[in-house]
This record gives C-alpha cells, structure tokens and sequence, in this order.
C-alpha cells in the first residue's frame, strides 16, 4: 500500500530547512503548483506523485468557477507538464455542483488529452455505476471516497476493493490514513495531510504511539519531525506488499503477479 502525503508543496521549504532534501510518494493539486510556482521543484522532491484539479477544495470558495474553462486549463496544464513520476491525474470531482451528466462531458474532454486520468467514484452513482466505471478502468485506478460525506461502511469498503481486483484495477481511498482503518482495510494506496499535525496540533503519530510537541519548537523542525515520521508510516505500509498479494488471491482466486 502507497500512502501519498499531501501538503507537501507549500512545506518544501520548512521541510528543506530541517534538513529533509527528498521524500517518496506525494498528492498535489494542480492550482496548488500553479500558484506555488514549484512544480518541478516538487518532482525533484519525489518519487511518484498524484495530481489532483483541486476542484473539490475550490468549490467551497465564494469564487464562482467556470468548470468548463477551468477544466480545458487543467487539461492543457496536464500535456504541458507530464512526466513518468506522475502516476495519475484525478477528474474534476464535482458531481455534487453541476452533477453527474456534466462531469462525466469534462471527464471525456480531459480523458482526450491523456490517458492517466483517475475517475472518482460517488454514491449517487450507484454499483451499477461503480462496475461500470471499473469495465472502463481495467489496468488503472479509481478513486473512493470512502468516509465522511459518502459514509460507506466498512465492509462495504471491502466489497468494492474485491471487485476491483477482480477486473485488475487499483483503489486509491480519498483522504484516509487513520491507523484503524488501514490496519483493516487493504487499498492500493491512499493519501491525506496528516502528516502536518505536528505543525498544527502538536502531535507526532509515531509507529509506537503519539507523542505531543512543545509549542516552542521551530515550525521547520516540527515540520520535519512529522514529515519524517510518516516516511517511516510509508515503509510500514509499502512493506505489506505481499501481504496485501496474498489476501488479492485469497479474495479473487487468481494468482497476483509479484
């Protein structure tokens, strides 16, 4: 399992400062690296990345967003800076403001200009729309939005995991690195920006447990020691590759290549 740290984008500096020069997998958004200016700075810093359009945080703005022009400048953002380290690019997520029918025009629109395009998953589309969106993702990834607004529960998590295996394609949970559900639940990969916490709660989730942070420590050393901490979160989890192979089989009854 991948776990991707968001945020990082806006921290490179801090995480540069406390000495931190290169890390492993991160999640972005496109308006993020735009405005930071640091997109190849960013790919320098890793070593695969997802890129999400940033259309879900933007719609919680005041700003009214033209989709269609926002998508088209994401699409061509898309062919102008694509590299092997990117692993995908998520749709335009917005089903919830202009619905169904119209995401799924921009999905097609950017879909035409490249094929790492990650479709995300909602429950108004249904099972029906969920296999569906599998039959047209066989070999790639799709996103779920496991919990929280969508509140799927668990062992229905488990369900759509072990359909798409079955049709070989991954499952990336939206937002979701809490321990109990990872420990539980066996995705592809997953991303979130808890890895900041020491910076604005004062806590470190270490491996042994959760150590709190004197207010006085440096922002760059609080940001450092989270961010380090969760490179150690990130080879836990990568080293239950295997594992996770094993229970493929088991669930699908098909040998998973190594």
């Amino acid at each position: 399992m991948r776990i991707y740290l968001a945020t990082v984008v806006p921290k490179m500096k801090a995480l540069k400062a406390g000495g931190i020069r290169h890390g492993k997998w991160h999640l972005t958004c496109y308006h993020e690296v735009k405005r930071e200016n640091l997109w190849q700075e960013f790919l320098d810093f890793s070593d695969a990345v997802l890129v999400d359009s940033g259309a879900h945080g933007l719609q919680r703005g005041s700003r009214k967003i033209e989709w269609d022009d926002f998508t088209e400048e994401y699409a061509d953002w898309i062919v102008a800076h694509d590299t092997d380290k990117v692993v995908g690019y998520f749709e335009m997520d917005v089903d919830n403001i202009i619905g169904i029918p119209k995401v799924e025009a921009l999905r097609r629109r950017l879909k035409r200009k490249s094929k790492k395009i990650i479709e995300v998953w909602h429950r108004a589309y249904g099972w029906k729309g969920y296999v569906e969106m599998l039959r047209r993702n066989r070999g790639r990834i799709v996103g779920l939005p496991v919990f929280g607004s969508e509140d799927i529960k668990e062992e229905q998590v488990i369900l759509f995991i072990q359909e798409a295996w079955k049709r070989n394609v991954r499952i990336h949970g939206l937002g979701c690195t809490r321990r109990r559900i990872l420990r539980k639940i066996p995705f592809d990969s997953v991303d979130s920006s808890t890895w900041y916490n020491p910076v604005k709660w004062g806590q470190l989730q270490t491996i042994p447990g959760t150590i709190y942070i004197k207010k006085d420590t440096p922002i760059s050393s609080r940001t450092a020691l989270g961010y380090r901490t969760w490179l150690d979160w990130q080879k836990l989890y990568d080293a239950k590759g295997p594992l996770l192979r094993n229970l493929k089989e088991v669930m699908t009854g098909e040998r998973v290549g190594a």
